[in-house]
C-alpha cells in the first residue's frame, strides 16, 4: 500500500514537472513552429517567400562592426532589425513604437572618416 502511494506520488511529481516544462517552453515552440513553417505557408508575411538569405552580423553596442568594401557596385545595403528580450517587449504596449537608430561610418583605407551619420 505505502509503495502503491509512493508511486503515485513519483508520478504526480514527475507530471507536475512536465507540465512545467512544457508551459515554461510553449512560446519559444510557437516562435520556432512560425519561424520554420513546416506547411510553407508564410504565414507572416508573404515577403518572405521570396526573402533570399544573405550574411548576418550581430551588432554589439560597444564596438564598431568593420569589414571590407569592395570597389565594385555603386552602393551597400544595410538592413537591420532590434532584438529586444521577450520580457522587456511585453512590458510595454503593442502599439509603442521604439526609438532606434543605427550609428555609421565609411573610412578610406589610411582610415580616414569619409562619411558619418545616425540613420533613424
Amino acid at each position: 500500500m505505502i509503495r502503491l502511494l509512493g508511486q503515485t506520488l513519483r508520478g504526480l511529481l514527475a507530471l507536475a514537472i512536465l507540465t512545467a516544462l512544457v508551459w515554461w517552453l510553449w512560446p519559444l515552440a510557437q516562435t520556432a513552429w512560425r519561424l520554420f513553417d513546416p506547411h510553407g505557408r508564410q504565414d507572416v508575411d508573404p515577403r518572405l517567400a521570396e526573402a533570399v538569405a544573405e550574411t548576418v552580423y550581430v551588432l554589439e553596442e560597444s564596438r564598431w562592426l568593420e569589414f571590407p568594401m569592395v570597389a565594385q557596385g555603386d552602393y551597400v545595403k544595410v538592413v537591420t532589425n532590434a532584438s529586444l528580450p521577450p520580457a522587456l517587449a511585453r512590458s510595454r504596449l503593442p502599439e509603442t513604437l521604439w526609438d532606434y537608430a543605427l550609428d555609421y561610418q565609411v573610412l578610406d583605407k589610411a582610415g580616414r572618416v569619409l562619411k558619418a551619420e545616425t540613420y533613424h
